[in-house]
């Protein structure tokens, strides 16, 4: 019996030791440490923002619209002048006055649409692109004179006679002569275009600095329109390619100047962004070098009724004006816009801009009014012969234009 219970205790003890063994740490290196294992394999990309997030959206849509307004439009040629008759309206005469010309004519606020979209490319939202348009109403401005039936106020265009280099006038009214009315009526519209790619170059919780790179166009469309209509109170006080007109006959002379401006320009801009909670700002620059297109039309026509013959050349806009005209000028076009946007839902935002642009070079029609007149391309003028002389009717002049505005609408963004 002592025997069994010394080989027991042996075989205890023997196991015993051998669990002890089991639970020894390994020696060092056969796993890793734990310091080891806490370490991250790689450092994370971290993207601010979600796909709904108003500070990094994925994409974004906005529409809205505006008002804006350009610069006014030059007339720097007296167009329309009243006197005593015997001073017949020619500029430095004691009694004569100008009524219309040598003033600007501003068109007021320009309703327009907008529309612009953008999107991040890459995962990271650091390269994106991005597009806006914008498209204006059209706005006119107009000017009504005339006489009555007796020929009172007399009314006169004046005019530099190109034989004699001296003023003189061409008759719209004259009292006991000549009755009359004459309409001037300019009008215009402007679209504006740009895209650009973004390049992120800083962004953290609360602000962003983007570069940009793109191009710009532009369509500015100005017409201006002379209209003047003349009645013979007698026979031979109006004349028709070098005839006489009769007693109630009228004479309606029709003048054009059309100005088409097509801008194309790559530009450089940068925008710096700042981030309150909902609330979101932006400043933004930009700057445009390239090339104006610029096409001027002009056209002139005589028309007697109620015969209806229509023979060319008005008043101001002879035979010897070029009907179409093209210039390629150099072009620079800075801009700068400032928004603010607040977040109304997830998704959408309410969304307000102002901005300011300037062209350094487009054509405007007022400017190509010439009141050097070769009285022999008048149809009217009883020295008519239809002899085109040689003084070229087309000198080239360009201005500057800026327009500015508002617009305010909704913000889409994913």
């Amino acid at each position: 019996m002592n025997h069994l219970r010394m080989m027991l205790a042996a075989v205890l003890a023997f196991g015993g030791a051998g669990a002890i063994r089991a639970q020894t740490p390994p020696p060092s290196g056969a796993f890793p440490s734990a310091n080891v294992l806490l370490q991250p394999s790689a450092e994370p990309t971290i993207v601010i923002g979600d796909s709904a997030s108003p500070n990094v959206p994925r994409m974004w849509f906005y529409w809205g619209v505006g008002m804006q307004w350009v610069n006014p439009s030059p007339y720097p040629s007296p167009l329309v002048t009243t006197s005593a008759p015997a001073d017949q309206g020619i500029l430095g005469n004691p009694t004569t006055t100008i009524l219309l010309g040598q003033t600007t004519v501003d068109y007021g606020r320009f309703g327009f649409f907008t529309f612009s979209s953008g999107a991040w490319i890459n995962p990271e939202r650091t390269v994106g692109t991005e597009g806006s348009s914008t498209w204006s109403e059209q706005r006119a401005r107009s000017a009504y004179f005339a006489s009555d039936a007796l020929g009172t106020p007399g009314l006169y265009r004046p005019v530099i006679d190109a034989a004699t280099q001296l003023e003189t006038s061409m008759f719209i009214a004259d009292p006991g002569n000549i009755a009359g009315e004459f309409v001037f009526e300019t009008r215009m519209r402007v679209n504006n275009s740009d895209a650009n790619l973004l390049l992120n170059c800083y962004r953290d919780e609360t602000r962003s600095i983007t570069a940009m790179v793109g191009y710009r166009i532009a369509y500015m469309r100005e017409e201006m329109r002379l209209l003047q209509s003349s009645t013979a109170l007698f026979d031979g006080a109006l004349s028709l390619l070098g005839n006489p007109v009769l007693a109630g006959e009228t004479l309606t002379i029709r003048d054009r100047i059309e100005t088409v401006n097509r801008i194309y320009a790559g530009q450089v801009g940068l925008r710096l962004e700042r981030y309150f909670g909902r609330l979101y700002l932006a400043g933004t620059g930009k700057l445009g070098i390239g090339w104006s297109n610029q096409r001027i039309f002009g056209d002139g026509r005589t028309t007697l009724e109620p015969d209806l013959l229509t023979v060319a050349g008005g008043g101001v806009v002879q035979q010897s004006f070029p009907y179409r005209n093209q210039l390629e000028e150099f072009i620079f076009i800075p801009e700068v816009g400032a928004t603010v946007r607040f977040q109304l839902l997830r998704r959408l935002h309410v969304t307000a801009s102002y901005n300011f642009t300037w062209f350094s070079s487009v054509s405007r029609p007022g400017s190509y009014i010439d009141r050097v007149i070769e009285m022999t391309q008048v149809p009217t003028s009883a020295s008519y012969t239809g002899v085109i002389g040689t003084r070229p009717k087309f000198v080239e002049s360009d201005h500057d234009m800026y327009l500015h505005g508002f617009h305010a609408g909704l913000t889409w963004i994913y």
